[in-house]
């Protein structure tokens, strides 16, 4: 019964709608109604639960709501199994994740990327609370309080209407708010949990059995007889399936369970192991019952068939656990796998318990525990008793320990070539690919990298590919990621794109988290190194919708401040850089958010706060971090045109981090000389631009446009005129508002013409009319082109002049139709249908289908197949006009004849045929929106609009307001360009 939360549940509904949910509280507080609640509004796909006594069993919960599933695979794979076998968008919902085993725990946090899911679990989530926050960052977590006053008396006289008022008092007074005890008060059923004791203790000893029996099955079982209907009738069990029972609540069996004493649950625990063909079922059970031998010999064969290396590390737990005086040997493996599963607590519990299995080559899981958890002294003796006790065929292990020792070296010691040495005996020692190959090419890499030496590249990237070859997803990603950002940083930028892909490809289908964060720093490598905004933006819009982790969504929020940056936003870049800075979850983040808003406030001409930002992020510099070295850089150039002197903690930053950053302090020097020595600034520019034009294109026009300054400032007119034409050419190309307007700027003050390619007659005029068509304001396209106001203007009307358009949208649409020129090629099939392509095919098609095809006006002969050249409203109005009879129109468009597609679509809109489908990652509109928007497409006024729809003006306007929010649009003209 759910009373007293429909609002709650309204709210669940909305942000499963945005991501995974899940319900927070404490027990009995209804969190399982609500998700039963929420099941039945949306159908589930895949409903699992955790089992409180067999919550070490790989994959129970799914194992006992899919049977049949393949419980050997991985987390990702059996996500993606699991999915499939499930419809559409089907909610997943998970019960109780406290009690969920660490392989389920890890395929929750694979299905939450693939299905909308909904889970529950307590205040206290115990092995699930790195999911719960995981979760957090990905979706909503829903704190799940008692009811109120109110409706806990609903809830009280809805069990029992007769309840006088102060029955009511009393059963609110012991119910506390929790539904569940508020039902037990109000049944008589005990007096809240203090009283579940006594009820279930009250119990015939049938009953009483067959509920503590039914608790220690864990799982749902058959149940019959007088002894069933006495729970049923005090609302202990509940049906699930023909004939099969379980606890209405884990409080209910526990009483129970204690009730019947020791002796007799063991003897329950016996006949469910007896039950079982499981071994870690039976494992678990046994052990209970104080079948120590039995447990052992069923946890060594579950151990033996584990699907994960977690579920080994747990019944290899449980065996040495339940074996007396246990070996060296098997302790040993124990910690092992305890240590390769993550769980490093573990592993030096039982090494510290069995001294002797430390000693030798235990030693080396000791290390790697302590490498770990950063017990750095601990591990160095570790390091050395292994390398001690090895012998000439341990090589594998032996490569893996100097690997550790090449790490404290570099990262504790700060001695790199002790570092280089140990890593490169690691593989000279290693006995081919595998564990310790891999590390040992991983140290060396890391210490080339921190020393800016050597050929860290192709050790790191051979060491990344080595791992995914042996599966090695973990140490695979550690290490692209590595030299990801090292080579944006200080290597080789244009490879990032490159080593984004192969990252993707390999945690596709393994890893959702990873395989989202890697596509958002692919987007930072494409606007970093190939400077392309607009498909950043693009990108970055349809990738925020999914589910990401708080640093893939960090990393996607920089890409989009930086892409929004190139793209002449630098206000709505500034704003989302100062949310991120806000929200950064670590000083990492924060350097990268203070290096955003300093950039951003910079090259939109807030010199001051570009200034305040470097300096207030100098207290990140101690660590290196990449941002606060840049944000310094942009404090430098602000501090230049404020003209202050330079900070000197400012020029000091720029010398921090690791192996220095490409360019950064050339640039720096630059900066410093440029009052004083102009020429020595202009050298310093001109290398500094050298350097970044292998490493990030913004950097790299930065950069020219300070040698262009101190060309000015040196004298060196032809050396001024040489940048600022490369300028002028680079903002053109790669559409940079911020370069042009400073080389509009600098061809101002030098007295120096304007490329006429670049800023006269016909060129000039269609980028004015895409501009408009993409809803940007004269304003806008005059700080982006960097042109006067009166001159986007003076385009625009002449525009509205020649195609007798009402409004500058229509003029737009009108002039790219009127100008559009592409070869349509149109194609009879058999059966009377009909395709139309232009030239220049491309791999993006969009098929417009509007009907059969009674006649079409072309004709070559009796060929079926026409070529003609479609030139202009007139022609295109006829091909619109033929598709509007019936034509099946297939459409390609060849980048450069969008105009063709748009033209035709908005024909066919005009005949009020519904074509096309939506932009990918853009919410569809409803017909009357979609009218709507059509209309003011055409230039009508919204008087005009309100007259030919019925509506008021002010429904037009709330409705265009609805629409600008549906499509994310900040005008009306931006929001008609989006919905095209």
């Amino acid at each position: 019964m759910l009373i007293g939360r429909a609002a709650l549940l309204g709210s669940i509904l909305a942000a499963l709608e945005r991501g995974p949910v899940v319900l927070k509280g404490p027990p009995g507080v209804g969190k399982t109604s609500l998700l039963r609640a929420v099941a039945a509004v949306r159908a589930p796909g895949l409903v699992l639960a955790g089992v409180p006594v067999l919550s070490t069993v790989p994959y129970l919960p799914v194992r006992v709501a899919r049977p049949h599933a393949d419980a050997s695979l991985a987390p990702g794979p059996l996500a993606d199994a699991l999915v499939a076998a499930s419809a559409g968008d089907a909610v997943a919902t998970i019960d109780d994740l406290q009690w969920c085993d660490v392989d389920t725990l890890a395929l929750v946090g694979e299905l939450v990327y693939r299905r909308p899911t909904l889970a529950t679990v307590r205040s206290v989530p115990g092995p699930a609370g790195s999911l719960i926050d995981d979760l957090a960052s990905l979706g909503t977590v829903v704190e799940v309080g008692p009811l109120d006053e109110a409706a806990a008396a609903e809830l009280v006289l809805a069990l029992r209407p007769t309840a006088s008022v102060a029955d009511v008092a009393q059963c609110l007074e012991t119910g506390r708010g929790l539904p569940l005890e508020l039902e037990l008060a109000a049944l008589g059923q005990g007096d809240g949990w203090d009283g579940v004791a006594e009820a279930v203790g009250a119990l015939d000893p049938e009953a009483l059995d067959l509920l503590a029996g039914l608790a220690i099955a864990g799982t749902d079982a058959e149940a019959q007889g007088a002894a069933l209907h006495q729970l049923v009738g005090h609302g202990l069990v509940v049906p699930v399936g023909e004939g099969r029972w379980r606890p209405r609540h884990e409080r209910f069996g526990a009483a129970a369970i204690d009730s019947i004493g020791s002796d007799r649950a063991g003897e329950l625990h016996r006949l469910a192991a007896g039950r079982s063909t499981d071994p870690a079922v039976r494992a678990v059970h046994l052990s209970a019952a104080g079948c120590r031998a039995d447990a052992a010999l069923a946890a060594a064969r579950a151990a033996d068939e584990a699907p994960t290396i977690s579920s080994r590390a747990q019944a290899l737990g449980i065996e040495v656990a339940c074996t007396d005086d246990p070996s060296t040997e098997l302790v040993l493996q124990a910690a092992d796998a305890w240590s390769r599963a993550g769980r490093y607590d573990e592993a030096i519990a039982l090494l510290d318990a069995c001294p002797a299995a430390a000693a030798g080559t235990g030693a080396a899981v000791l290390a790697r525990a302590c490498w770990a958890t950063t017990d750095i002294d601990r591990c160095r003796a570790a390091v050395a008793a292994t390398l001690d006790a090895l012998g000439s065929d341990d090589g594998d292990l032996a490569a893996e320990m100097l690997s550790i020792r090449s790490r404290i070296l570099c990262r504790t010691d700060w001695d790199i070539p002790g570092a280089v040495a140990a890593a490169q005996d690691g593989i000279a020692r290693a006995p081919g690919p595998g564990p310790g190959l891999i590390g040992a090419l991983t140290s060396l890499g890391l210490a080339h990298l921190m020393a800016g030496e050597g050929d860290w590249a192709s050790e790191l990237e051979a060491a990344g590919r080595m791992a995914v070859t042996e599966d090695d997803l973990h140490q695979a990603v550690v290490v692209y990621d590595t030299v990801f950002f090292g080579h944006l940083l200080s290597g080789d930028p244009r490879r990032c794109p490159e080593i984004a892909d192969e990252a993707i490809r390999a945690t596709e289908g393994a890893s959702a988290a990873w395989n989202g964060y890697f596509r958002a720093v692919s987007l930072l490598a494409r606007v970093h190194v190939l400077a392309d905004h607009a498909g950043v933006l693009a990108d970055s819009g349809l990738l925020v919708r999914r589910p990401l982790t708080i640093k893939s969504r960090e990393a996607a929020r920089t890409a989009r401040i930086m892409a929004l940056i190139d793209g002449g936003r630098e206000l709505d870049a500034i704003e989302l850089a100062e949310s991120s800075l806000v929200l950064a979850s670590d000083d990492s983040a924060r350097s990268m958010a203070s290096w955003a808003l300093a950039e951003a406030a910079w090259l939109g001409g807030e010199a001051r706060r570009s200034f305040d930002v470097a300096v207030a992020s100098l207290d990140l510099n101690a660590a290196g971090f990449a941002g606060a070295v840049n944000a310094a850089l942009l404090g430098l150039w602000a501090a230049t045109d404020l003209e202050l002197a330079h900070d000197e903690r400012l020029v000091a930053a720029t010398r921090s981090g690791f192996a220095n950053f490409a360019g950064v302090s050339v640039e720096a020097d630059a900066l410093v000389a440029l009052p004083d020595d102009p020429w020595a600034a202009l050298e310093r520019f001109e290398e500094a631009q050298r350097l970044w034009s292998a490493c990030g294109v913004r950097s790299a026009l930065r950069a020219r446009w300070g040698a262009a300054i101190a060309a000015y400032r040196a004298g060196a007119p032809d050396r001024v005129e040489l940048h600022l034409r490369a300028l002028e050419a680079e903002g053109h190309r790669l559409d940079l508002p911020w370069v042009r307007r400073r080389v509009a700027a600098g061809l101002r003050i030098t007295g120096l013409k304007p490329d006429p390619a670049f800023t006269s007659g016909a060129p000039m005029r269609a980028e004015v009319l895409r501009r408009v068509a993409r809803g940007q304001t004269t304003q806008a396209i005059s700080r982006s082109l960097a042109i006067r106001p009166a001159t986007v203007e003076d385009h625009i009307r002449g525009a509205m002049v020649r195609t007798g358009a009402r409004t500058r949208l229509h003029a737009a649409v009108l002039e790219a139709t009127a100008e559009a020129a592409a070869e349509v090629r149109v194609v009879l099939a058999p059966d009377g249908r009909a395709s139309v392509t232009s030239a220049g095919i491309s791999s993006e098609s969009r098929r417009v289908p509007v009907g059969s095809l009674p006649a079409v006006p072309w004709h070559l002969g009796d060929a079926p197949v026409l070529v003609g050249q479609v030139d202009g409203a007139e022609q295109l109005s006829e091909a619109v006009l033929a598709v509007a009879r019936g034509a099946d129109l297939d459409l390609t468009v060849a980048s450069g004849a969008e105009p063709v597609l748009a033209a035709l679509l908005d024909g066919l809109r005009r005949i009020g045929r519904q074509v096309g489908a939506p932009e990918e990652g853009l919410p569809a509109l409803d017909p009357e929106d979609r009218r709507l928007v059509d209309l003011m497409a055409d230039g009508r006024t919204a008087a005009e609009i309100a007259a030919i729809l019925g509506y008021s003006r002010r429904t037009v306007q709330r409705r265009m307001e609805r629409v600008r929010l549906t499509l994310g649009a900040s005008s009306n003209r931006e929001a008609v360009s989006r919905s095209r």
